[in-house]
């Protein structure tokens, strides 16, 4: 805003010049010839056709600018929409790693994981089958955990009160009971 108020200023100041270099001009009991107005004419007009160039220069540097940042928040936005995307889906094949170990021990890691994935879903991602296939393979494992910690009557723990946070938050985005309730197993340990 500041940049287009130093626009109207200098060219309020360039028309200024002109007027004066005019009235002096004529005020002045000079011999004129037309070599004189010629030379006075095309002054006049490159003033003029600079000042022109100027405020092009400055219109197409805004509107450019305008461009670049609608399109720099584009890329932004699809950047992260692919950064989550990558995200979700190696924290879900190493919790299926780990899952598959069939060990109940470590149901508390891959709850952690699993939980660390869904907090990267977005639901745009439904869109892509492997994401799709794994988000359904995620909330399965978590349902069959849940099944699991209810029979055995365990408790998980978690090492942090904003990781606790985070499983609770990531458990919601799936509007499933049996994995809010799991993400409820975990107590912070703080």
């Amino acid at each position: 805003m500041k940049k287009h108020y130093l626009n109207i200023i200098s060219i309020v100041v360039s028309f200024i010049a002109v007027f004066f270099s005019c009235f002096v001009f004529f005020c002045t009991d000079i011999d004129v010839s037309a070599s004189d107005w010629t030379l006075t004419a095309f002054s006049t007009i490159i003033t003029i056709l600079i000042g022109w160039q100027v405020i092009q220069y400055v219109y197409q540097k805004s509107t450019i600018r305008g461009i670049i940042d609608k399109e720099l928040h584009v890329y932004e936005a699809k950047t992260d929409f692919l950064l989550n995307k990558q995200l979700f889906q190696s924290l879900g094949q190493l919790g299926i790693a780990i899952y598959y170990q069939e060990n109940p021990e470590l149901y508390a890691i891959v709850c952690q994981t699993y939980f660390n994935a869904l907090a990267c879903w977005d639901d745009k991602m439904k869109d892509d089958k492997s994401a799709n296939e794994g988000y359904d393979t995620i909330t399965s494992h978590l349902r069959e955990i849940e099944k699991f910690a209810n029979a055995h009557q365990c408790v998980f723990s978690s090492s942090d009160k904003e990781s606790y946070k985070l499983f609770i938050k990531s458990a919601l985005k799936t509007k499933d009971d049996e994995i809010i309730s799991l993400a409820m197993r975990f107590k912070h340990s703080c």
